[in-house]
């Protein structure tokens, strides 16, 4: 997912220039700042997952575990959404 978030960031960009926008415009700059939000956040999972398993070896995870990374899944995936949203509608989601 990390390689996928950098990879939306660079073709986003490829994708501005030609077009004429300018980096300024307000929904490339919340599509920006949720694609950053998602990268810090998929970031912080995997450097959570391993901090894990290296304290606790290869035990499965509990039920409380599952949850809070389920739930950071949706999160993540609502983030996601609200970037294809601002990509199609050309306005952002707040304003």
């Amino acid at each position: 997912m990390l390689v996928l978030c950098l990879f939306a960031m660079i073709t986003g960009t490829l994708l501005v220039i030609p077009k004429h926008f300018t980096f300024h415009t307000p929904w490339i700059q919340a599509a920006y700042l949720l694609l950053l939000c998602a990268g810090l956040g998929i970031f912080s999972l995997i450097l959570l997952k391993k901090k894990r398993i290296l304290k606790k070896g290869n035990e499965p995870f509990s039920r409380k575990e599952r949850a809070v990374w389920q739930f950071a899944y949706f999160v993540l995936a609502i983030v996601l959404i609200g970037i294809i949203h601002d990509a199609v509608t050309k306005t952002t989601f707040v304003f």
